[in-house]
């Protein structure tokens, strides 16, 4: 074999035996450069095919060429360097050369550069040379790959910023650099860093010896690894002591060698590291830190999670994430601790910086870091001092022991923050946090707007949570000093974690460890009631209210007549004085202290006599209510987010003016025991007012000349601010300006109520009261302010000779052709473009003839009835349906249309009060209802009232509860309100897609088939009763089959997954398919529609069944209890029909005894 490798070495190249060339000489493929004392040559390596133990010196069987340097006496031959390591060569047509600049140049056989040292120093005399000296223009020692020769140096250049580090090879078969690496650590005290290895020490075998040298020894092998601190330059210097002639420090470790070592340590010190693989536990064995990958992410992230957990690598197992924000590329990472106290996250491949704790400290005494059994990574000094602790910087998980709050003296905030997604473990939408504005309190926010309150702490509880007391299984309380604020909770039991999560979604998931798994023992509510300021100012919140659940506080009335949510205001204005008084409001949830202030040094009557003595204080209460109640709360402006509570609410003391308290404690017998002469009294002073308000009146209208003109205007006519069109019913256009807003709007209103039904310029209001509204000549509306701009127009594209515009006395604003009242010829109408109010004879959907889409826009707010986040639409996509967009998101499906009501809208029933319908033709799409309002904040209200009546009455509103929001518990899953332990159910023949998840609560993932669809071998359908009908924006119909040929198309197509009927009056007709998966699906009660889905031939079934975790184990193990009673219940009776024969045979008498001997005869 040797003879044949040397004569293959001299057929393949000649060797230039020199150890020079100059500008005008070249080293081609199959010519070497030999060092003068014949150690090393450079040389394109020859491909030999070698064993295991020599494959680290080729590129293995690859048919790359590269240009390295080995070691010529050594026949299997050792590549130490490598030039062109990441752009290989692809056949011998390798050429090296050297520019008169003094770059040495790698070309092909076309002659493009592969690979160029870019020297930047330049000589007039050049030569690359094999030498010792040191004056060196270029060499490749400053570039080492995966071999340390003595001589070299690794470490950092702080003139040029050179850093020489080893990099293994990434495989056997490519010199490109791998996943490992040897390296100087400059910052601090310097030392000796390697990814890959825990400890470099322990492939070198090291020690130190009494010189203070770092020695390596074996076969009479003696190293000397010198640092050299310098202004210059910090590095390793490997020399040759004594011993065998030749030494290599091979860096050999590939990329696809995986060590595995597990660290059983809870402690980092300096010089030590925890690489991708290897893990930190505590010492008792409760946490690990390690690297996982999220979900279906690529990235690598550090964390820490419960050690009964393992790595699920889930966002409710994960309790803290170091690197949430910047994820690791490959699985390279490692973390060590520096002199200065801070924890360092790397990548090895790059040697950057992914994360830092930044410890602001100069070199400590001995800094380490600690996984402590509570959870929590600190790292603190010699002497035990925390310098820097993962409990000041909370993800998504509240452990035992953590704090949520604000130190008050550094600044600090403690506050957890979601997920962005289950992949992705940065900060997300939504966060829980102590707001210490005021008297502190706990929000839930999204973004920057508050979703839930948990109120201010009154010694026992957040004033929000009324069922929050005292229990076995945790401990809490909210500090509150000079120094800072915070909420924290411990466990009495270490041995049952508890962790409370905030979910990607936005829910606080509390939990308990338990049957080897973690089980949730309550969720926040979702009950309209716990939304932020649903009711607006003086007014509060009652669940048990439905469907009114906003009632103005006593003493107060609505702002806006008919819009429920907008809030409440004084019937009395204060004087403040003290005649002023305070009305008592047991049992509530208190209003939002932000601008509150607190003295718990005073008592509740001290409390009292201060708020009278403030006239911008509205309202007290106490801030302690433990034993003796004690303490002074106080509030300035408006009270906001007030619920009535059943349990544990507490006394609110509200300012109220005298004359309306008199009002509220004058007993009603009283009022009704008036004198005659008192009555006499009233009833003369009411005629004579009731007169002069008429003379007072037509005096006013002579002066003005015409207030209160016709229902209709001509172009010669025109309505001015203070003018107004009266339709001679129910409806009046006039200027008006919203709640306490000074701008002006032009709009159609109830007359009685003054309630606002449509805007005409809603986005571009009048400043003052010089508006005017014109109809041109033309037949277009157009509005003026005072300086003759238009402000708002119709844009009428139809012309008329003689344009009139009337108020219908259905609230329709039309522009017509002189007495023209067919309402398909008029030119303009308001109907066309509603607001936010849906009155009889509107509509809602498409015009397919001309595009125009009629819909509803909540107002921005109160005080402005620009467009608003929420809008109402009939979606035409699909099987037409009625949705509640927030923005562009789909926020609430009403359903499609059944003939008798949407399917998602179970309690809108017809009632003879009102009518509605849908139709659907070739022409347009449209809804047909009683006055619908939808509120700013995308609350929509079904809402009637009699003609005396000033007060709406709501007989329908939605979104209702959770089971509203849309795809809630995601595809093939229904969700229910029932008092059941899961609001998300599987389907029948579906299982979770995550169950993790799931069992945490987190449902969005839905669920998927257990068994799939086999089309060719036949499929069948499974009848589901009272249901909500799917999301319909996929489907098709046709509303002249039968059900019978409804089914029979869907199983003629494999992509159909499900019918229905489309109609269900009478007998039901209409077909109604599905394609794809089943969203938004709700189970009721009771009503509901019959609903088919395809299942898989050996699932067929008849009835709905659901898929409850919890409830399959409980089902399960009852089978498996019965099965085993009635079997042993067999037994017995066929052991005694056996014996008793038997003996009967025998003339014997059956005992007891006789029976348990024939049991012990069977079963032995």
């Amino acid at each position: 074999m040797f003879v044949v490798y040397s004569i293959l070495f001299f057929i393949l190249g000649t060797s230039a035996v020199l150890d020079t060339i100059t500008p005008s000489q070249s080293i081609k493929d199959g010519e070497t450069l030999l060092s003068a004392g014949g150690t090393f040559e450079l040389v394109f390596p020859i491909n030999y095919a070698y064993n295991v133990i020599t494959t680290f010196e080729f590129p293995g069987n690859s048919t790359r060429r590269y240009l390295g340097i080995w070691y010529k006496v050594v026949f299997a031959k050792t590549v130490a360097w490598v030039a062109d390591r990441e752009t290989s060569l692809t056949d011998h047509s390798g050429v090296l050369n050297v520019t008169q600049q003094g770059i040495l140049v790698l070309l092909d056989g076309m002659n493009r550069r592969i690979w160029s040292s870019n020297t930047s120093r330049t000589r007039s005399a050049l030569g690359v040379r094999k030498s010792c000296h040191q004056n060196y223009l270029w060499q490749s020692f400053d570039h080492p790959t995966d071999t340390l020769l003595p001589g070299m140096k690794l470490g950092r250049n702080f003139v040029t910023g050179l850093d020489k580090n080893l990099s293994s090879w990434k495989s056997l078969e490519h010199p490109a650099p791998g996943q490992f690496s040897q390296w100087i650590d400059p910052h601090g005290l310097p030392q000796l860093m390697s990814s890959g290895l825990y400890n470099s020490r322990a492939l070198l075998m090291m020690k130190t010896d009494v010189k203070g040298r770092t020695i390596h020894q074996s076969n009479h092998i003696a190293l000397d690894f010198a640092f050299n601190f310098g202004d210059d330059e910090i590095d390793c210097n490997c020399l040759l002591l004594a011993g065998f002639t030749m030494l290599i420090i091979y860096f050999f470790l590939l990329s696809y060698i995986t060590i595995t070592t597990t660290l059983s340590l809870d402690t980092i010190t300096l010089g030590q590291s925890i690489k991708d693989g290897e893990k930190l536990v505590s010492a008792g064995n409760v946490f690990e830190l390690g690297f996982f990958r999220p979900g279906k992410s690529s990235g690598r992230y550090l964390g820490i999670w419960y050690k009964k957990d393992g790595e699920k690598s889930a966002e409710d197992t994960v309790a803290w994430v170091a690197n949430r924000n910047n994820p690791i590329s490959d699985s390279s990472g490692f973390l060590s601790i520096n002199a200065q106290g801070s924890l360092v996250l790397r990548m090895n491949s790059t040697n950057n910086i992914v994360w830092s704790s930044s410890n602001a400290s100069t070199s400590l005494q001995n800094p380490v870091a600690v996984l402590l059994e509570s959870g929590n990574l600190v790292v603190k000094d010699g002497n035990n001092n925390f310098l820097w602790q993962s409990f000041d910087y909370p993800c998504n998980t509240f452990l035992p022991g953590m704090k949520m709050g604000r130190n008050l003296v550094t600044g600090m905030e403690w506050f957890l923050s979601s997920w962005k997604s289950t992949d992705d473990p940065a900060p997300g939408d939504f966060t829980f946090q102590v707001d210490p504005h005021g008297f502190p309190q706990l929000f839930v926010k999204k973004g920057p707007k508050i979703l839930y309150r948990a109120g201010s702490w009154n010694g026992l509880r957040w004033t929000g949570t009324p069922y929050l007391g005292t229990n076995s299984v945790y401990t809490y309380e909210f500090v509150s000093n000079e120094t800072g604020l915070f909420y924290t909770f411990d466990i009495p039991n270490i041995s049952v974690p508890e962790r409370w999560v905030m979910s990607s979604s936005g829910y606080l998931l509390p939990s308990k460890w338990k049957d080897q798994n973690w089980e949730r023992f309550s969720v926040t509510e979702v009950d309209r009631c716990e939304l932020y300021d649903v009711c607006g100012s003086y007014a509060s919140c009652n669940i048990n209210n439905l469907p009114d659940l906003c009632e103005c506080l006593e003493g107060f009335t609505p702002k806006s007549p008919g819009h429920g949510t907008e809030g409440c205001v004084r019937r009395a204005p204060l004087h403040c004085n003290h005649s002023d008084g305070f009305l008592i409001h047991k049992e509530v949830k208190l209003p939002d202290t932000s601008h509150s202030r607190v003295d718990n040094n005073i008592s509740l009557a001290e409390c009292k006599e201060f708020c009278l003595n403030n006239c911008s204080c509205t309202a007290y209460a106490n801030s302690d209510v433990r034993e003796g109640r004690t303490g002074c709360l106080l509030w300035f402006g408006d009270l906001f987010d007030i619920k009535k509570l059943e349990l544990n609410g507490q006394d609110l003391y509200v300012r109220m003016a005298a004359s309306e308290l008199a009002n509220i404690d004058q007993p009603i017998a009283r009022r009704r025991h008036l004198s005659e002469k008192k009555r006499a009294i009233i009833l003369v002073s009411c005629v004579v007012s009731a007169v002069g308000v008429l003379v007072l009146g037509w005096v006013i209208f002579m002066g003005k000349r015409k207030l209160r003109i016709q229902d209709s205007i001509t172009p010669s006519q025109s309505i001015k601010d203070g003018e107004t069109l009266d339709s001679g019913g129910n409806f009046e256009l006039a200027f008006f300006s919203p709640g306490n807003s000074t701008r002006r709007y032009l709009g159609i209103r109830y007359k009685l109520v003054k309630t606002v039904a449509w805007v005409a310029n809603r986005e571009t209001s009048l400043t003052d009261h010089s508006g005017v509204l014109n109809v041109t000549q033309q037949g277009n509306l157009v509005l003026l302010d005072g300086m003759n701009r238009i402000i708002w127009s119709s844009n009428t594209s139809r012309t008329a000779k003689n344009p009139v515009v009337q108020l219908l006395k259905s609230g329709n604003l039309v522009v017509k052709d002189g007495n023209d009242d067919d309402p398909g010829n008029f030119l303009w109408q308001s109907f066309d473009l509603p607001t936010d109010t849906l009155l009889p004879g509107m509509k809602l959907g498409r015009n397919f003839v001309t595009g125009l889409d009629t819909y509803l826009s909540s107002w921005k707010s109160s005080e402005d009835p620009a467009p608003g986040q929420f809008s109402l639409w009939i979606d035409p996509h699909g099987f037409p349906q009625l949705v509640l967009r927030n923005g562009s998101a789909l926020c609430y499906r009403a359903g499609s249309w059944n003939v008798i009501r949407f399917t998602g809208t179970l309690r809108l029933n017809p009632k003879p009060e009102f009518l509605y319908r849908f139709e659907l033709n070739k022409d347009e799409q449209g809804s047909l209802m009683s006055r619908l309002f939808l509120s700013q904040p995308g609350l929509i209200q079904l809402l009637v009232r009699s003609n005396q009546s000033k007060v709406w009455t709501t007989v329908y509103d939605a979104p209702e509860d959770q089971c509203d929001i849309y795809s809630f518990c995601g595809a093939q899953a229904a969700c229910k309100t029932d008092s059941s332990s899961s609001v998300c159910v599987c389907l029948d023949g579906f299982e979770p897609k995550s169950p993790e998840e799931w069992r945490m609560s987190n449902w969005s993932k839905g669920c998927v088939r257990m068994t799939e669809l086999n089309c060719e071998k036949g499929d069948e359908f499974r009848n589901y009763t009272g249901l909500k009908l799917p999301d319909t924006s996929n489907s098709t119909f046709n509303t002249s089959m039968s059900l019978q040929e409804c089914k029979e198309k869907c199983l003629k197509d494999c992509s159909c997954t499900a019918y229905a009927n489309s109609n269900i009056s009478q007998e039901g007709s209409g077909c109604l398919l599905w394609f794809g998966n089943l969203t938004d699906i709700r189970l009721y009660d009771q009503g509901g529609q019959n609903f088919y889905i395809r299942m898989a031939a050996i699932e067929k079934g008849s009835t709905i069944h659901i898929h409850d975790g919890n409830a399959t184990v409980k089902k399960r193990i009852g089978i498996i209890v019965g099965s085993v009673i009635l079997i042993a219940m067999l037994l017995v009776g066929l052991i005694f029909y056996i014996h008793r024969r038997k003996h009967k045979k025998q003339g014997n008498f059956v005992t007891q005894s006789s029976i348990c001997e024939e049991l012990v005869k069977l079963v032995g």
